[in-house]
This record gives structure tokens, C-alpha cells and sequence, in this order.
């Protein structure tokens, strides 16, 4: 009788002794029939939403033939460079278009010297969701670098400023004028990523 009384009080003791079972989640979530507060996620599974801005249009009102080609590529190259940050189609006919590139007369009185190649009205406004903004290229001045210059003129939408040694120079020696700008200085495009505030290369 004994050892049945042993064995007995052995087993009691052991399931005293045992560890509660793990609660459920259910048990977790619900408290004396109170919903507990839901932890907050751990930083890495905060996934931040990326901001899409809608697709821009851009296209040419009475540029010559002699230069339409340039001006396009010009464009052209911005498209493709801000590509990982807003789409732009550029389609040379349209007539209702976020960004337009007139030919104008350079006594037009639209830029601050009719020596210029060209002018906008101000810096930035691309990076609005609907912005309607224009380059003006001053005819007899712009053509000999009509790439280059409408690369110049767009980058003050984008919000670029002058600085020496790039597209952003403000008057342009001849080794600029005949250089290759269908893709900006690294600089130009240092400065742009941080405006954008999004990695162009």
C-alpha cells in the first residue's frame, strides 16, 4: 500500500511540477475577453512605399528641321537618364505636353540677354506631379549645340543650378559647345541624384 501511495503522490508532485503549455495565439490576443494590442513590427519588416510619379510628356513647338533632330536627342537623353525616376515620352508633335521646346526669335525679350542659347522661367518644376513647363531656344544662337543646350535648359526644370565645368556652366567655350552631351558630367549628375533623391546610374 505504501509503495501504491508513493507511486501516487510521486505522480502528483511530477504534474505540479510540469511547465504550463505554451499559449496559443488566440490565448495571446485575447485577454479575459479584451483584445491585446498587436506588438509593433520590427523595423526590418516596415517596407517603406516607393513614390511613383505619373509618366511626363515632352515635345517641340516649331523647331527647325535643321535642329529638331539635336533638340529630340537632347530630351531623348534626359528620358533614359531619369528613367529609375520618372518615365518622359517624348513625342515631338503633341501640342498638350508636360515640358515644350520652342524656337523663338532672340529679341523675343524671353531670356534675360538675347545673346543667350537659350532660357527657362524658372529652376525646377519637373518633379510636380503635372507640371507644364517650357525651354525656350533663342533661333541663331542655339544651333551649333542644340543637344547640349536643351540638356541645359531641361536640367534648370530638374532644379539644377549653374556651376562651372559641365552641362550647368553658364556660358559655354567652344571645346563645350562640341562636346558629346548626351549624357551629363558625373558631378551634374551627383547634384541631380540629390535633388531627385533617387540613384540615376
Amino acid at each position: 500500500m505504501l509503495r501504491k501511495s508513493s507511486f501516487l503522490l510521486a505522480l502528483l508532485l511530477s504534474s505540479a511540477c510540469a511547465s504550463p503549455p505554451a499559449p496559443t495565439a488566440q490565448d495571446v490576443a485575447v485577454v479575459s475577453g479584451v483584445a491585446a494590442a498587436q506588438p509593433e513590427p520590427f523595423a526590418e519588416d516596415v517596407i517603406e512605399e516607393e513614390i511613383v510619379h505619373p509618366a511626363l510628356t515632352a515635345c517641340l513647338y516649331e523647331v527647325s528641321e535643321a535642329s529638331r533632330g539635336e533638340v529630340i536627342a537632347g530630351l531623348q537623353a534626359w528620358a533614359t537618364i531619369l528613367k529609375p525616376w520618372r518615365e518622359i515620352e517624348v513625342v515631338p508633335d503633341a501640342t498638350d505636353c508636360n515640358l515644350t521646346v520652342f524656337e523663338v526669335g532672340p529679341h523675343s525679350g524671353l531670356c534675360a540677354s538675347d545673346d543667350a542659347a537659350g532660357c527657362t522661367r524658372q529652376i525646377g518644376g519637373l518633379g510636380e506631379d503635372d507640371p507644364s513647363v517650357e525651354v525656350f531656344l533663342y533661333r541663331g544662337n542655339y544651333e551649333s549645340y542644340a543637344t547640349g543646350a536643351t540638356m541645359h535648359e531641361v536640367g534648370h526644370l530638374l532644379g539644377l543650378t549653374h556651376k562651372d565645368g559641365g552641362l550647368m556652366q553658364a556660358s559655354w567655350p567652344d571645346d563645350f559647345q562640341s562636346a558629346d552631351w548626351t549624357t551629363p558630367d558625373s558631378e551634374t549628375l551627383d547634384r541631380l541624384e540629390t535633388i531627385v533623391g533617387v540613384a540615376l546610374r
